[in-house]
């Protein structure tokens, strides 16, 4: 592959992985929040 191409994909991944760590994130969140639920009860 060319340079061009490979710098697209390369962004295309970065893109990806920034998506991905936002949802990560989010899920943990979500956890952080159930154990605070839990452990007040």
């Amino acid at each position: 592959a060319n340079l061009s191409e490979q710098k697209e994909m390369l962004q295309k991944k970065l893109s990806a992985s920034v998506l991905e760590r936002e949802h990560l994130q989010e899920e943990l969140a979500k956890l952080k929040n159930s154990m605070l639920i839990g452990s007040s009860n």
